[in-house]
């Protein structure tokens, strides 16, 4: 599928069930220099509850979260195009918590108080996430949940998921959210047992 990212992305709702439905903000098959251009953003709407899912969607080069995001960026396109979809309960963060994303513009449109940062205890490029900035900015909206400090087999596996020692970057990526009845979401780790 290519859609351009040029103007508005015009999604229906993609039933998943009775209350259930999920939403493609963002997509865009064209060959880029970087994969994280290719990031598909999804928003999920379970119930009252609604989940938005970043990928590794970027807002531009490793800046504080203040700076405003490139307009050619996928945060940049989405704040253009269809920032009133952005709203969601529970963001899980876009590129593993690095400075390429969640800038303060685009959190003040999605306005979630639960967030999700997926990232491990390696370095990647020189860098190891979540930058402390971008925790810093998403504590100050609400409750962080993240698998590098959260997730107990996370901690027992200092390396990350997948072969130990092969070279190749990595996290810990075990998150579950779970919705209930009443209440809000509830966000836990599992390991695939169950």
């Amino acid at each position: 599928v290519q859609l351009k990212v040029s103007s508005k992305i015009d999604s229906k709702p993609i039933p998943l069930g009775k209350t259930a439905s999920m939403t493609i903000l963002h997509a865009d098959g064209k060959k880029f220099a970087s994969p994280n251009d290719n990031s598909m953003v999804v928003r999920l709407d379970l119930g009252k509850t609604r989940v938005l899912l970043m990928g590794d969607a970027e807002a531009g080069g490793r800046e504080l979260p203040s700076a405003t995001p490139v307009r050619s960026s996928i945060e940049g396109t989405l704040l253009a195009y269809c920032a009133a979809d952005l709203r969601a309960d529970v963001l899980v963060a876009g590129h593993h918590g690095s400075k390429t994303s969640s800038r303060k513009v685009f959190l003040d449109a999605v306005k979630a108080s639960v967030f999700i940062v997926s990232a491990g205890p390696t370095k990647y490029s020189g860098v190891t996430l979540p930058d402390p900035e971008v925790v810093a900015e998403l504590t100050s909206r609400g409750k962080v949940f993240r698998t590098d400090v959260d997730d107990i087999a996370c901690s027992i596996n200092r390396a990350k998921i997948g072969p130990d020692r092969d070279g190749q970057p990595g996290g810990c990526d075990n998150v579950r959210v779970v919705i209930p009845a009443a209440g809000g979401p509830q966000v836990s780790f599992w390991h695939g047992k169950d």
